[in-house]
């Protein structure tokens, strides 16, 4: 351990800290806009310069690691001087458009400037007048308001290793953007949407489609809306409820936005989770190629299509949930509220018939649209979660799929063979499960990082039977479209609320549900009619 002195308070920490997580841990808030754990610090937006004692310079307190005895003073004149000085040159290139922006109110860097009152630069326009990359489907990127933080370029790298994003050109005209130009639409991102949760500001954002959808309600267009359960529950997040609080904005209150009929997307989570079942089934009898993928994460299937071709065939070919809501709901106007900013993808590419996906933070923005205030806005108790709530944490799906596979062939499950899947620290989750005296070996894996990884031991030998791949940290608990901020400590907050419902649920997979076994018997039957 380190001790040092912050602001004539003592502070003790483990080495290798650096000053700015030491002041974190002592309730020392210092400024900054380029940090954001757990990526590599780079120092660049200078916000976080302190002074210590002994030093000539002020030092970034983010790259700065902590020393035996070190005196650090972060609210100096000298200190505050830095900090508006280098507001100015980061707002000087920035485009305050805030009452358009979708980060307005959320924004890191407008929080700063009322900070330190500099709140004039928010009502100066200072644009390059550059023009948005809106070639993809599911997320926009504008130049003008981006700070040159790297939030997003490291988040691509290091965590995803999806590289789509870096910096080009040189000086006043430096931007950050794809390789070649050519847009995140033709380029290798597969729109999972971290960058966006990680950017400070308005500079990355799902593809806004709420006013699109509040012009068609107005217009007299019918909407029926299907949403994610954990979607659901985290939308009351954007209204201060706390996360974990397994709270729901009421259908009453959706259906006064001009919604014909709400319903939950978990019965076709479910149907797809038995199709997947019998799929592995069918495949763990026999010889046929390893490992079995998961398909239940887009971002995941279309990273292993761009980055590990000879895996495509791997992916289990079952319904996706939407194509399972198509398939089964024959209303013709519909609308998802989703965690997932792929799934705006995926609606175009694979040509499936929903409307729009809003994500949590687009309904929420919908919501205050048409008036809601965290005062007005009728929130209840989540009632009767059914058992593919499971499905949103990395490691569900793997466990459902068990459970199922259990339920179809009558095999008796230990239920400590699944502990291994419900470890939060893990981001590769291994268990080894045996069905009719042969050994599987199945592995949920999240982050797109980590699944090359494991791909790559694949492709070394190691032996893994079944993968289930999941492009956000945690799982869909962290999903793309999630409220901002979302760190880790709220995902395992959402974790924690969603294991402890699960496991007071009696039906604990969809085999068992009458309905869905009926669903999925029809489904079989149109299959071999075709």
């Amino acid at each position: 351990m380190v001790k040092l002195t912050i602001n004539e308070k003592e502070v003790e920490v483990p080495e290798g800290f650096t000053i700015l997580q030491a002041a974190r841990k002592a309730g020392i808030d210092i400024p900054t806009l380029c940090s954001l754990e757990p990526l590599t610090n780079v120092a660049v937006c200078r916000l976080c310069l302190v002074e210590v004692k002994g030093a000539r310079a002020l030092v970034p307190s983010c790259a700065t690691p902590v020393a035996e005895g070190m005196v650090v003073r972060t609210n100096t004149d000298r200190v505050l001087n830095s900090i508006e000085q280098n507001l100015e040159f980061i707002a000087s290139e920035h485009d305050f458009d805030c009452q358009n922006c979708p980060r307005n109110g959320n924004c890191e860097l407008q929080i700063l400037a009322y900070r330190f009152n500099l709140d004039r630069l928010i009502t100066q326009h200072h644009t390059r007048n550059l023009e948005p990359d809106t070639s993809s489907p599911a997320i926009t990127l504008n130049y003008n308001r981006c700070v040159l933080c790297s939030r997003c370029i490291r988040t691509c790298a290091e965590i995803q290793t999806v590289y789509a994003l870096d910096y080009a050109f040189r000086g006043y005209d430096t931007v950050v953007t794809t390789p070649f130009n050519e847009g995140l639409g033709n380029s290798s991102c597969v729109s999972c949407g971290l960058c966006t949760l990680n950017c400070p500001v308005g500079a990355l954002t799902e593809k806004v489609e709420e006013d699109e959808v509040i012009s068609k309600i107005s217009s007299g267009t019918d909407y029926e809306l299907v949403v994610d359960d954990v979607a659901r529950l985290a939308l009351p997040e954007e209204f201060w409820y706390a996360p974990g609080s397994f709270k729901e904005i009421s259908e009453e209150e959706i259906k006064n936005l001009g919604f014909k009929k709400i319903m939950s997307g978990s019965f076709f989570t479910g149907l797809s989770i038995v199709a997947e079942a019998q799929e592995v089934l069918r495949r763990l009898g026999n010889s046929s190629v390893r490992p079995i993928i998961s398909p239940a994460c887009p971002a995941a299937s279309e990273f292993i299509e761009k980055f590990f071709p000879e895996f495509k065939e791997n992916i289990i070919k079952v319904p996706s949930q939407l194509q399972l809501l198509m398939k089964v709901e024959e209303e013709e106007n519909i609308v998802m509220l989703s965690q997932c900013i792929a799934k705006k993808k995926e609606i175009k590419s694979k040509s499936i018939d929903v409307d729009y996906v809003l994500s949590v933070r687009e309904m929420a923005r919908l919501i205050k649209k048409k008036g809601g205030t965290p005062d007005s806005v009728e929130v209840v108790d989540f009632k009767d979660p059914s058992p593919e709530i499971l499905d949103y944490v990395s490691g569900g799906r793997t466990e459902l799929v068990i459970r199922t596979l259990s339920s179809i062939t009558g095999h008796k499950l230990e239920e400590d063979t699944l502990a291994n899947l419900r470890d939060p620290t893990n981001k590769v989750k291994r268990i080894s499960l045996k069905l009719d005296n042969r050994e599987f070996n199945f592995v949920a894996v999240n982050t797109l990082g980590e699944l090359r990884k494991v791909l790559e031991e694949v492709k070394s030998g190691e032996k893994i039977d079944y993968i289930e791949a999941r492009a956000c940290p945690g799982g869909c608990i962290g999903g793309g479209g999630m409220p901002i901020p979302t760190n880790e400590e709220k995902r395992l907050i959402r974790l924690k609320a969603i294991y402890d419902a699960y496991d007071k649920l009696k039906l604990k997979d969809p085999w068992r549900s009458p309905e869905i076994r009926a669903a999925y018997q029809k489904l079989v039957e149109t299959v071999r009619e075709r």
